[in-house]
């Protein structure tokens, strides 16, 4: 699953960094979003590494800490660029938008993204401020987060989440009055749509089957309880590239002209017609060795 969250999300950095039709507001915060992605799955495998060198099942918390640093303030700004994108789609309906961007398209970025930096941050100082160096965890991202930045987390990204279903809900409510001048608009609207959605959908999911341990009292490791609801969220994450290419017209093509899947797709097709081609030639030539026979 990391891998093919990275892969896909690399895909989509990769593609907005080449593509200089990529350039508008939106398409700059998706790749954020994807890039956190990409930060957030590689919590993983960095702990995965990590152990394999010391060989031992726990380490100093510490450490641990340090090594997930990115990962966590991945994990912070991920939400809040998503946010920043719904933000955004919900904007550029408005009439002072296109007049906006132009004259302030990197103030108004600064703007969308500098949240979203200062939650990480203020979450990392917390969680380095109350590191404890002699403590011995498994590591990962969750334990790395446990106490107080935990509880700050899930608080701030619940209400991310309520604000990104609000301004999908506000942006559905206008959409049927807009007329926008191409598919391509709302091909693009309907994919952060989806993305939203479903990542909003994984967070709900991780914090309801977060909530039944503390209901129902279960006695069950809270670190790997966190582990195991982290994984809704790590779902989310890989559906980001598969989205954006069956929903968004201009991903799409250039997904195809820059990654090369459009010429694969071309030589899928000419296999695909010759086969064709060879079956009717046999097809049609059935009958006349039969009429020959008979003669």
């Amino acid at each position: 699953m990391p891998a093919i969250a990275f892969i896909g999300n690399g895909a989509v950095v990769y593609v907005t960094i080449r593509s200089k039709t990529l350039r508008s507001p939106c398409n700059l915060l998706i790749a954020l979003v994807s890039l956190s992605d990409m930060v957030v799955v590689c919590a993983e495998p960095i702990a995965t590494i990590f152990h394999n060198i010391v060989r031992s099942e726990t380490v100093p918390r510490s450490i641990c800490t340090y090594l997930e640093l990115p990962s966590m303030f991945a994990a912070c700004t991920s939400p809040m660029f998503l946010l920043a994108t719904t933000i955004d789609r919900r904007l550029c309906i408005m009439t002072f938008y296109d007049a906006m961007i132009a004259s302030y398209s990197k103030y108004y970025l600064v703007a969308q993204i500098l949240p979203g930096c200062i939650f990480a941050i203020a979450v990392e100082v917390i969680a380095l401020k109350d590191l404890n160096a002699e403590k011995q965890v498994m590591c990962s991202l969750e334990s790395t987060m446990m106490g107080t930045p935990s509880i700050m987390y899930v608080k701030t990204i619940l209400i991310v989440c309520l604000l990104i279903v609000l301004c999908n809900a506000s942006f559905l409510l206008f959409l049927r009055k807009l007329r926008m001048s191409s598919g391509v608009s709302k091909s693009v609207h309907r994919s952060v749509f989806v993305i939203c959605m479903t990542v909003v959908l994984g967070y709900f999911c991780a914090v309801f089957i977060f909530s039944l341990r503390e209901a129902l009292n279960l006695d069950v490791d809270l670190l790997n309880w966190s582990i195991f609801t982290g994984l809704f969220c790590n779902l989310a994450y890989c559906f980001n590239f598969f989205v954006y290419y069956i929903n968004s017209k201009e991903y799409r093509a250039i997904f195809d002209d820059l990654l090369g899947i459009g010429h694969m797709k071309a030589l899928l097709c000419r296999r695909k017609r010759i086969g064709d081609q060879q079956v009717a030639t046999l097809q049609n030539a059935r009958p006349n060795n039969h009429v020959t026979h008979g003669i």
